[in-house]
Formats: structure tokens, sequence, C-alpha cells
């Protein structure tokens, strides 16, 4: 729901939920926080329409992704199917290349979509297993079966 108010994502939040608030699974990104010119954030928007997103700072995006990368590559997480738009963020996102095609910097490319979903994954993660993030650890993840996601792209890409 791109350029909607906060009141109508909300809403609509809400009524996917069937009016259930589920205190403590909503993530966002730390820069949720910020202040905007009206001296408020998204994170306190959102609490005034009944929903608390919780944020934490996880570091580098290059250690989110490997902490990611190896919940797939170990089974522990998998995207069914039917989560199309998902896949297709872990088919399209990527770093930027040097003249040679190799991935440069430790930031994806910023194309508004599959960075965006991806964020979303990678904030999730943040906030469910904090821990994981100080001591991140380098690795390719390894392909899967079924049908389901289980690389993360960006310089370790791909899907089963």
């Amino acid at each position: 729901m791109r350029r909607q108010p906060v009141s109508v994502i909300a809403a609509e939040v809400k009524a996917k939920r069937n009016g259930e608030l589920m205190h403590g699974s909503d993530f966002g990104d730390i820069a949720g926080t910020q202040r905007d010119s009206n001296l408020s954030s998204y994170v306190a928007n959102y609490a005034r329409e009944g929903i608390r997103i919780t944020t934490r700072s996880g570091g580098r995006v290059r250690a989110g992704i490997e902490v990611v990368t190896r919940y797939l590559d170990s089974g522990r997480l998998k995207v069914h199917p039917r989560c199309t738009r998902l896949i297709a963020a872990f088919e399209t996102y990527h770093w930027p290349e040097d003249k040679d095609g190799a991935p440069i910097g430790d930031e994806p490319v910023k194309d508004g979509v599959s960075d965006h979903m991806m964020d979303a994954l990678r904030y999730w993660f943040v906030n469910r297993h904090a821990a994981e993030f100080a001591r991140p650890s380098c690795g390719m993840a390894g392909s899967g079966s079924g049908g389901m996601v289980t690389q993360l792209p960006g310089g370790l890409h791909g899907h089963a």
C-alpha cells in the first residue's frame, strides 16, 4: 500500500487480522523511530492506531543478510511458493557491480521494490534473533527442494 496514510494502512492490517492485535509481532526499521517535520515518527503514528512496532538496530545490512542466509541454508527458513512477491524480490535483489560485473560495496541496490521486501524480512530476524547479529558469519547458502526459496540473493542469489 504505497503512499497511503498510516490510518489507512493500519486499518488494512487490522482487517487482515480480523481486528485482533498481535503485539510483539510487528517489526520495523529502526529509522521508523526518527521524527518527521511534525515531531512524530512512523512508529508513534502506528502506535496511535493500535499497532505497536518493535525496532532494533541490526548493524550492517550485509550482517543481516548473512544471518538470513544461514537460516535459509539450514532449512530453518523456507518461503512458500505462494509468496510470489517475496520470491520476485529474492530474484531481483542485488549489489551494485563494477565494470567487470563483480558485486561491490556493503549496501544492495535500492530499487524501491526488492530492497523493501528483503529489508522487511531482515527486520524480522533483527528483532526475533538479535543475539545472532553480534557474531555473523559469512557463507553461501545451499540449495533446497520442493520449490521453496532457499538462498538469499545479492551476491548470494538464486532460488530452488
